[in-house]
């Protein structure tokens, strides 16, 4: 099921770049647009379910905020 899901996301991935690259300013404009909506959706949504998880261990933590050892990161 993974293997499925990585190769829709993926052929997604790749029919927005064909789209981009066809210089509609439209276009690019929804791209962007659409992109940073899901990422705000996805980030807002990230937090409140680790707030909702660890609402005893934010402690003094300012709203919509977490400590800094309860955000994962892909980074390594």
């Amino acid at each position: 099921m993974a293997a499925v899901l990585h190769a829709v996301r993926m052929g997604l991935a790749y029919l927005v770049m064909l789209a981009v690259m066809s210089f509609n300013g439209g276009v690019l404009g929804a791209a962007v647009a659409g992109h940073a909506l899901g990422f705000l959706l996805s980030r807002s949504l990230l937090l409140r379910r680790a707030e909702s998880n660890h609402a005893d261990d934010i402690g003094s933590a300012g709203a919509g905020q977490l400590p800094p050892s309860k955000i994962i990161s892909s980074r390594s």
